[in-house]
């Protein structure tokens, strides 16, 4: 599984979490090269493994986009709207508190059924936007 270090540094916890990632092979220096009709799926956990989101190149809502699958390169998104999940909360400490987000992306090659690990992504998510 090749690791990329492009995802942001960190997003507001009442922001949508959108960013473009250069995904390479897992020599970190080739472009990993997204097949027409492949498919690239990621589910975002918490430190608790609680679910933050889903972004998915098969879905119509726009959460992953392959913007140049010659070059690896793709556009992700977990809206804040409708997002379940909330950071962690301790009274007025969470000003203080941050929390990390992880997410495994995999890929479906074309008319494969079986996934292949690209990448992990690492989001620090900093709290006191007031949203929840």
């Amino acid at each position: 599984m090749a690791i990329t270090a492009s995802s942001p540094d960190a997003f507001f916890d009442g922001e949508d979490f959108a960013w473009d990632a250069d995904l390479t092979e897992e020599d970190g220096v080739t472009p990993l090269v997204i097949g027409a009709g492949d498919r690239l799926f990621v589910r975002f956990k918490d430190d608790a493994r609680t679910l933050v989101g889903i972004c998915d190149s098969a879905a119509s809502d726009q959460s992953l986009v392959i913007t140049n699958g010659a070059a690896g390169a793709v556009s992700f998104l977990i809206p804040a709207a409708g997002r379940a999940w909330t950071p962690p909360f301790l009274g007025l400490l969470r000003l203080g508190i941050t929390a990390n987000v992880f997410g495994d992306l995999y890929r479906y090659a074309a008319g494969s059924a079986t996934p292949k690990g690209v990448a992990r992504f690492e989001l620090t998510v900093l709290p006191g936007t007031g949203a929840a």
